[in-house]
């Protein structure tokens, strides 16, 4: 042991080594094919829920289609994926509707699962502004699961209905000043 016992007190954060873009693609995959099957099996009152997802790929716009179909050329070790619900209610019914289900939400639960399953993947669950992403009809908050490597993707998931008075109180000053 050093004779200075203040060594130890610092912390390590231990990052592996790249993570390729194959790995990323397999995670989203994965991450998008879970919430679609618990959007099956939970039926929102609206439906229209699963038909709202959007994907972005290094900050493009791409199509659901294009993401069960990505070849491993494309993604780099570099490449983020995010996937977010554009439904004007997407942000009430993660929160609010889906924790009677015990999972927290559709999105949280896929990106649990994902980070259980790829380890090396940083995986992300936050509620982000939607004049931020392209493609979105709502003017409040919006969930989002974004998916790359550890340099890249921060590991935090925002585990829906925290925080709740806070996010109201942002969308009541947005649309006032809409």
């Amino acid at each position: 042991m050093h004779k200075r016992p203040q060594y130890y007190a610092k912390r390590f954060i231990f990052r592996p080594k790249g993570t390729s873009g194959a790995r990323i693609a397999e995670a989203a995959r994965y991450a998008f094919g879970l919430m679609l099957s618990h959007v099956r099996y939970f039926k929102n009152p609206t439906g229209f829920y699963g038909q709202s997802f959007r994907i972005l790929i290094d900050g493009k716009y791409a199509a659901v289609d294009s993401l069960q179909t990505t070849s491993r050329e494309q993604l780099t070790e570099d490449s983020v994926v995010r996937i977010y619900n554009i439904a004007p209610y997407a942000s009430t019914l993660e929160s609010h509707f889906l924790n009677v289900q015990n999972i927290g939400g559709i999105m949280y639960y896929a990106a649990q699962m994902t980070r259980r399953k790829f380890g090396d993947v940083g995986v992300r669950f936050d509620f982000r502004r939607s004049q931020n992403l392209p493609g979105t009809i709502s003017k409040y908050i919006v969930p989002v699961l974004s998916v790359g490597s550890r340099d890249n993707v921060i590991d935090k998931l925002t585990k829906p209905g925290k925080n709740f008075r806070r996010r109201q109180r942002l969308s009541r000053a947005a649309a006032r000043n809409s």
